[in-house]
Formats: C-alpha cells, sequence, structure tokens
C-alpha cells in the first residue's frame, strides 16, 4: 500500500494565499466547514463533526466562541477564512497532518512502517487529543520492535511521551540486544533518547537483573520444567535424575538419560540468556541447528519434534522469570 499523494492545484484567494495548495482526496471538498492549514501551507478541508467526535481537544476548539473575518487583524484561532469557511492554522507539516487525519477519518490508513514516519504523527496526535490514533500508532511502534526493528528507538519514544504500559513492553523487546549495545546507544545524537534518559537508565538495570536471575538457571531445571518432552537416548546420553514437583531429593526419582544435543542445546541457551535475558532466544534457530548437528543415531526418531515443543516449555518458563522483574520508568 503506497502513501497517499498530495495533489498541489494552486488555489485561488484574495487574501495573500498565492501558495496555498490544496489537500488530497478526499480532504479536498467544497462542502467542509472548517480547513486545517498545515505549516507548509497545504489546506485540509474537513468536517468539524468528524474532528469533534475523535477529539475533545477540536470539540473544545469548535464550541469558542470565534468572531468573523472582516478583515486583517481580527483576532481570533477561526478569524482566517477560506472560501466563507473558517481556517485553523496547524504547526504539523503536510505528510504528517495527511496521516493523522486518515487514522481519524473512515478510509484507508497512511502507511506509517518506520520509527521515522510513526513518531511525528503520534505526537500530533497526543497533541490533539486523538485517543484511538495514539493507541494504532503505539501498536505499531510496537510491532516494528516484535519484528527486531529500532526496539531502543521505540522504547525512547514511547518514555518520551509517557505511554507506559506500552514502553514495558518495548522494554521486553530491548531485552534481545545485548547490554553492551545498550549502552553505546545513551551516546546516539537522539532527542528523544535524551528526553527518555531517565527511563533508559532504568532500562539498563532492568536488563542488568533479567540477566542476573536467567543467568542462575541451571539445564537441571529446564529439563525438569518440560520433563514430558525430553527424550532419552542410552547410547549418547547421560543418566540423570528426576524427583517428582515438590518431591526433591525424596523417593522415587525418574531416571533419565539425557541426549548430548539436547544437553548441547540447554548449555549453549543459558550462555546466549546471560547476554540477551529474553524467551525469544530460546527460539534461535541457529541454536537449535547447532544442537540437532551433534545427535547420534540411535538418538530417537521423533527427536527433532520433541525439541521443538521442549523449546515451547523452556520459552514459557524463561518468560514467567522475566516477568517477576519489575521496571520502575521513574512517570
Amino acid at each position: 500500500m503506497a502513501d497517499a499523494k498530495m495533489i498541489e492545484p494552486p488555489v485561488s484567494s484574495t487574501e495573500n494565499h498565492d501558495e496555498i495548495k490544496l489537500g488530497p482526496p478526499p480532504f479536498d471538498v467544497e462542502d467542509a466547514d472548517v480547513v486545517l492549514r498545515s505549516s507548509d501551507h497545504v489546506d485540509f478541508r474537513v468536517y468539524k463533526l468528524i474532528l469533534s467526535l475523535a477529539s475533545p481537544f477540536f470539540k473544545t476548539l469548535f464550541t469558542i466562541p470565534q468572531p468573523r473575518s472582516e478583515g486583517a487583524g481580527t483576532a481570533g484561532v477561526l478569524a482566517d477564512r477560506m472560501d466563507d469557511v473558517p481556517v485553523v492554522p496547524i504547526s504539523e507539516t503536510a505528510p504528517t497532518l495527511d496521516a493523522v487525519l486518515r487514522l481519524v477519518y473512515p478510509i484507508e490508513d497512511a502507511v506509517l512502517d518506520t520509527l521515522t514516519h510513526i513518531r511525528p504523527v503520534l505526537a500530533a496526535a497526543i497533541k490533539y487529543e486523538l485517543e484511538e490514533a495514539t493507541i494504532v500508532l503505539a501498536g505499531r511502534l510496537l510491532a516494528l520492535s516484535a519484528g527486531g526493528s529500532t526496539p531502543i528507538g521505540v522504547f525512547a519514544t514511547l518514555c518520551h511521551h509517557r505511554l507506559g504500559e506500552e514502553a514495558r513492553v518495548a522494554a521486553k523487546y530491548c531485552l534481545r540486544e545485548p547490554f553492551a549495545d545498550l549502552l553505546n546507544q545513551m551516546t546516539l545524537p537522539d532527542i528523544y533518547l535524551t528526553s527518555a534518559a531517565p527511563s533508559y537508565l532504568r532500562l539498563l538495570q532492568y536488563h542488568s537483573r533479567c540477566s542476573q536471575i536467567l543467568g542462575k538457571i541451571t539445564p537441571g531445571e529446564l529439563f525438569t520444567a518440560a520433563r514430558h518432552w525430553l527424550p532419552d537416548c542410552r547410547a549418547c546420553g547421560a543418566m540423570f535424575t528426576i524427583s517428582p514437583p515438590g518431591q526433591i531429593g525424596l523417593l522415587p526419582v525418574e531416571i533419565r538419560y539425557r541426549p548430548k544435543f539436547w544437553h548441547l542445546f540447554n548449555q549453549n541457551l543459558i550462555e546466549r540468556l546471560k547476554i540477551r535475558p529474553c524467551g525469544d532466544k530460546v527460539m534461535d534457530l541457529e541454536l537449535l541447528v547447532l544442537s540437532l548437528a551433534v545427535r547420534c543415531p540411535n538418538c530417537p526418531v521423533d527427536a527433532s519434534q520433541r525439541i521443538l515443543t521442549y523449546r515451547e516449555s523452556v520459552k514459557v518458563v524463561i518468560d514467567e522469570k522475566v516477568s517477576s522483574v519489575e521496571l520502575d520508568l521513574g512517570f
């Protein structure tokens, strides 16, 4: 889906509006009852009712009595008029205003798929008290992080706007990054990082605490958590015992033969969790391939399928441990 294209025919006017251009459809309708003029001189002809329903800001603005313009110098936010329709000057650029209005109107949204695209639109949505648009845009930021794109920038942006619930979700995506990388990001010339500096320091502490907790996990703890999926191999496996839940150290115990590839998977996983303390690391394809490469010919034929299920169970265990660590954002 492509971004909406700006339509740029000049709009005639008797009041120094030679450079004013008209916005793209559907923001060019003749029967609009208000004009939003962007900072780069593009007029968006819109309906007060739609804006009022979506925004307390605009609802209040439109209910304030405004004098009718009879000439230059008339006071009032809506004093300027275009074709007898009040004009509201907006500090945002036309692309930003277009994207905001598309989130308000029942039409196709603009394509907003990068941090650079979303940041000014989110700022405008919050400024004009567009609650639903703000929720949508925060969700798109988190989708960027979930996909591995700019998790630190997303976290800083959400903290800058004091969107605490979403910022905590973004913080978990930042756990995918090594601590050293997070530390190095602090030197970047990013106004959002500067604004969110206190919260960012707390993110570093959060990352450190999660690493410490996951660094204490033992292979035996992982085996116990998902032992139903553990295959046995007497040829390459090392014997170990598992006590029933709540009966550690007591008889009876379960005797198992842990395959070599399974043991390697857990060892490598624990080392990676110390650097990137999050459950998503369990699902790394590279980790799985390296482990299966040492599988012996006598390992059960369904061993590969079993370890896929095992990964899901272990991810739950790790996510629960990470969720037990609180993050104070400072706001």
